[in-house]
């Protein structure tokens, strides 16, 4: 779709982050680490992997779009 948005987080070398065999998820783990958006991204955003919905505004916490899987694909919006 033409001026849809779309955002991947996938980390990377988090072996530091977490215990060994433990997965790095939530805001426990990511703290206040976030991702500044581009002005005019949308403020509400689907996790296609969970169904879950994250708001943002500006910027996207981190702990939030990977609370319960390890990667998200989030799909820019409005809220369902």
């Amino acid at each position: 779709r033409a001026g849809a948005w779309s955002l991947t987080l996938v980390p990377r070398f988090v072996s530091g982050l977490v215990a060994p065999h433990a997965d790095p998820l939530g805001g426990a783990v990511w703290g206040d680490t976030a991702c500044r958006l581009p002005p005019h991204a949308p403020a509400f955003w689907t996790d296609t992997f969970t169904s879950g919905g994250i708001e943002s505004r500006g910027w996207l916490k981190v702990g939030d779009a990977l609370r319960y899987f390890p990667a998200a694909l989030l799909i820019g919006g409005t809220r369902p």
